[in-house]
C-alpha cells in the first residue's frame, strides 16, 4: 500500500518536474553575426538580481556547469561584493586580472511595451544593450528600486553575453513568460538551457 502511494505520488511529480524544466528552457535566441571570433575559453558570469545571496548561489551553478561542459568560467560574485552598484573600473580590472573573454549575464525582463525587446527582430536596440555594463547598471538600479515588479506580473529571464574586448553582444536567449511570482525556482533550468544552447550556437567549445 506504501509502496503504491509512493509510486503514485511519484507520477504525480515527475510531469510537474518535467513541465517546470520545459518552461523555463530558453526558448528564443539571436545571435549576432558579426561575431566572427572564436568560441569562449573563459567566461564571467553574472546575475542582476535583488538578493545577494541568491545570486551568489546562482552564478556560481552556472559557471561549475560552465566548467563541466570544458569551459572556464568564474562567478562575479566571488570577485567582488555587490550591496551596491558596482563601478565600471571596477568590473574592468576584475576582466584583466581574471583573462576574462566573455560576460554572461542574466536578468529578469517585464513584459511591458517599454521592455518587450528581442535583438535582431527589426527594433531599435536600446542604449543599455550596447555593453555589458550599461546592461547591468540600468537593471541593477530598477532591481534595486521599490516595486521592481509585481508578483503576478509576466515576466522572463534572458541572458546575454558580451565580449570583453570590444563590449559586443553576441548573442541573448529568452525563456517562455512565468509569473513573477514563481521566477525564483526557474532560473537554474535557465541556466542549464542557456549553457546548451551557447555550446550549440559554438560561442563554448564541445566537451
Amino acid at each position: 500500500m506504501i509502496k503504491n502511494r509512493f509510486r503514485f505520488i511519484a507520477l504525480i511529480l515527475l510531469p510537474c518536474l518535467f513541465f517546470i524544466s520545459c518552461t523555463t528552457s530558453i526558448k528564443t535566441t539571436w545571435k549576432n553575426n558579426e561575431y566572427q571570433g572564436e568560441p569562449f575559453r573563459k567566461l564571467m558570469v553574472m546575475v542582476v538580481h535583488e538578493d545577494e545571496a541568491f545570486s551568489r548561489d546562482f552564478e556560481n551553478s552556472v559557471a561549475g556547469f560552465l566548467r563541466k561542459k570544458g569551459t572556464m568560467a568564474v562567478a562575479v560574485s566571488e570577485m567582488m561584493h555587490r550591496d551596491s552598484i558596482v563601478k565600471y573600473q571596477q568590473f574592468e580590472r576584475t576582466l584583466y586580472r581574471e583573462n576574462v573573454e566573455g560576460i554572461l549575464i542574466f536578468s529578469l525582463q517585464g513584459l511591458d511595451p517599454e521592455m518587450n525587446f528581442i535583438p535582431g527582430n527589426g527594433e531599435y536596440l536600446p542604449s543599455y544593450y550596447y555593453n555589458y555594463y550599461a546592461y547591468y547598471y540600468n537593471f541593477q538600479a530598477m532591481v534595486n528600486a521599490p516595486g521592481y515588479t509585481r508578483p503576478d506580473a509576466p515576466v522572463v529571464i534572458e541572458s546575454n553575453i558580451y565580449t570583453n574586448q570590444g563590449d559586443m553582444l553576441v548573442w541573448t536567449g529568452r525563456t517562455s513568460k512565468m509569473k513573477r511570482s514563481s521566477v525564483r525556482e526557474s532560473y537554474a533550468a535557465a541556466g542549464k538551457s542557456t549553457v546548451k544552447k551557447i555550446k550549440r550556437a559554438g560561442l563554448i567549445a564541445a566537451d
